[in-house]
């Protein structure tokens, strides 16, 4: 299967590192990113059952939860703060279901990396 992931170069997700962008005349954080998902529709990992794993790397099974995740103006910000999204092909023994149906966890070094996707206008 494949699984898609917002990471930048140094393969950190986006609510990991300490970002800072201008957007539309405004400054966006990654504190800030992490205060916009919160609650039923952006469930952290133990509201989704799952657990931290030290080898595992959080992802979306599908470009379009992709797009629910990180809305157009996230994924606008996102790749401003140079994000982009990583395409790993994994074997679906290797991957994590969320209950929410919206996130996976992956064995990253049991993956290949097929390829990386601009958030700009990603669809």
């Amino acid at each position: 299967m494949f699984v898609y992931r917002v990471e930048n170069n140094d393969g950190r997700g986006p609510y990991q590192g300490n970002w800072v962008v201008r957007y539309k005349g405004h400054k966006y954080t990654s504190s800030d990113l992490g205060k916009s998902h919160g609650g039923i529709q952006y469930p952290n990992i133990y509201e989704d059952d799952l657990s931290v794993r030290k080898e595992c790397f959080c992802a979306c099974p599908s470009k379009a939860k992709i797009c629910q995740w990180f809305n157009f103006k996230w994924r606008s910000i996102l790749h401003l703060a140079d994000y982009h999204v990583g395409v790993y092909k994994i074997s679906i023994k290797d991957v994590l279901f969320g209950s929410s149906g919206k996130q996976v966890m992956f064995v990253k070094n049991n993956s290949k990396y097929i390829k990386s996707m601009l958030l700009e206008g990603f669809k």
